[in-house]
């Protein structure tokens, strides 16, 4: 029965990449974004209770949206020609948990960096949920598949929880950059983690 679920699954939607807990699907307008805006805008959600939607953007450049349409407008819908992005959605029960971007691809050089998935509260524990991991895992698979070399984590120093989720990964903290960024009108220093094909060919796979 899971087999021809799956197959049904890839057979309407062949560019979804699909995994044991999670599968990826690339993220519309139509078919997403009702759902996003529900699960990360702070209201209640079915059994989730109302929480501070800074939990979800507050390391973020953008976000919270008081409406689906800001969301539809801003950089996590409309996306530039050097990125991606994708649904992660729950195999089971086809309940839509957040959404992971792909930024700043360099097929010349075959570096890409992934960004941390934007998850709903109840995903973002003190540990790395299974789902998260099997997102990450999903594109990592597929970007070295198709040859890149190295993939890179940027995460604010700051947000101790998100550092976890390359750690667990297998990637390698490279250095820390003071003033990266500007993010909502504050200084950011960033880590930075990256992953070699080599890394992922000689364990961090398995």
């Amino acid at each position: 029965i899971a087999s021809a679920a799956g197959n049904l699954v890839w057979f309407n939607h062949p560019h979804d990449i699909i995994g044991r807990t999670v599968r990826l699907e690339p993220l519309e307008g139509k078919r997403h974004l009702n759902t996003f805006w529900e699960i990360t805008s702070g209201q209640a959600y079915k059994e989730h209770k109302a929480y501070n939607p800074d939990e979800v953007w507050g390391f973020l450049d953008c976000g919270p949206f008081q409406k689906p349409q800001q969301l539809l407008e801003s950089e996590i819908f409309q996306l530039e020609r050097n990125q991606a992005a994708f649904a992660i959605v729950e195999c089971i029960t086809d309940r839509l948990l957040g959404v992971v971007h792909l930024t700043k691809d360099d097929p010349k050089n075959l570096n890409v960096q992934m960004e941390l998935p934007i998850v709903q509260p109840s995903l973002s524990s003190e540990d790395v949920s299974v789902e998260q991991m099997e997102a990450c895992f999903l594109l990592l698979d597929r970007l070295f598949a198709f040859g890149y070399r190295r993939v890179q984590i940027c995460v604010d120093t700051q947000d101790v929880r998100g550092k976890r989720l390359p750690m667990r990964l297998g990637f390698t903290q490279e250095g820390e950059i003071p003033k990266h960024m500007i993010v909502k009108e504050a200084n950011r220093d960033s880590f930075i983690f990256g992953m070699l094909n080599s890394d992922w060919e000689k364990g961090a796979r398995a």
